[in-house]
């Protein structure tokens, strides 16, 4: 058998190292703009919530938090909402400019950018849904049930996501 030498070995060890650490944040990432707690981030990435702190603040995710808070279906939301409050009388928290802005964005977007959307928004939920159980548990073997489907349910919905929204975009 030949042998590597020494430097090699660690090299090879830094990368998966460094491939580890990146997977780690974008599951840090994607739970951090989901609202989930720093604590609770930190328990199912397995990391400190110190390195959960300093990563938030460095790839300011605060900033990706507020946009990932606009979907298509959040705008759907917003008109319906506002359309109800102008039907029940009240005065609607967004003006009618606003809610013609908000109406004629949702519009331009194709009907495949929206059903990418919706996909996107229920397999958001679905994955929140199964953290959120796992967070609520009171079992420890509950805990690891609900993290380990949420853990094998992301790529496999990052792959569809991945797979629509390349049609669209070569459309």
């Amino acid at each position: 058998m030949l042998a590597l030498p020494f430097n090699t070995i660690q090299k090879k060890m830094a990368r998966l190292g460094e491939q580890d650490k990146i997977k780690k944040q974008a599951q840090a990432r994607e739970m951090y703009t989901r609202d989930f707690s720093i604590t609770f981030i930190s328990e199912v990435v397995g990391v400190k919530p110190e390195t959960i702190r300093t990563w938030a603040k460095v790839g300011e995710w605060e900033d990706l938090k507020r946009a990932n808070a606009i979907t298509p279906s959040h705008i759907q939301n917003m008109i319906l909402q506002c359309a109800e409050e102008i039907k029940e009388g009240r005065t609607p928290k967004i003006s009618p400019d606003q809610l013609a802005k908000l109406a004629s964005a949702y519009e331009k977007l194709s009907d495949k950018r929206k059903h990418l959307g919706y996909m996107i928004d229920a397999f958001s939920e679905l994955r929140n849904h199964l953290l959120r159980k796992a967070q609520e548990a009171s079992q420890k073997t509950d805990k690891q049930k609900m993290l380990s489907l949420a853990q094998e349910m992301s790529p496999l919905t990052d792959e569809i996501i991945n797979l629509r929204f390349k049609e669209i975009t070569n459309s």
